[in-house]
């Protein structure tokens, strides 16, 4: 970064640790809410990395439970069967945490839930899997996060033909 450019070594070291600490609080409730799920998670987690995306660290827990994953601020909870596509998709979701701090549970997290965990189950039922994903990643808080992770859906390249044989599926 350019502020840091000139600095000595110390000063550069109090803005960073100052400015990591004031987006630690800013993103606060969805830290606590971690914090539960560790708790509530304890005896599945089967592996914990810490991970670097776009300059800041993120603590991911893999475990092994019934299949959801789900971003809390700098910390995710993924199934152990999640590929490493998905891993980035929650990382975008942490990035959308930075952006928003204390907004993220109600704009991003209240959001999928509804979608992922109601809406979809409920109504979706006699979807393929394919179009069922389709749906979900074409949602905007689901986009956006792809957007920031870098990901890009096999159907982004797809004709129209290929598309309706590949939501059949």
């Amino acid at each position: 970064m350019q502020i840091y450019h000139k600095m000595p070594e110390q000063k550069k070291y109090l803005l960073i640790t100052f400015f990591n600490l004031l987006f630690y609080l800013w993103q606060l409730p969805q830290h606590l809410l971690a914090l539960v799920m560790r708790v509530i998670l304890s005896r599945k987690i089967v592996k914990t990395n810490t991970v670097e995306f776009k300059n800041h660290k993120h603590t991911i827990s893999i475990f092994k439970a019934p299949s959801f994953g789900v971003s809390l601020g700098d910390y995710i909870f993924m199934d152990v069967r999640y590929s490493s596509v998905s891993q980035l998709h929650e990382l975008g979701h942490s990035i959308q945490s930075r952006m928003l701090g204390i907004f993220y549970l109600p704009i991003v997290g209240i959001s999928s839930s509804i979608f992922n965990n109601f809406y979809d189950r409920w109504f979706h039922k006699k979807w393929t899997n394919n179009r069922r994903i389709y749906w979900y990643y074409n949602r905007l808080v689901e986009k956006w996060a792809d957007r920031l992770a870098g990901v890009e859906r096999p159907w982004v390249s797809m004709n129209r033909d290929e598309l309706n044989k590949f939501l059949a599926n």
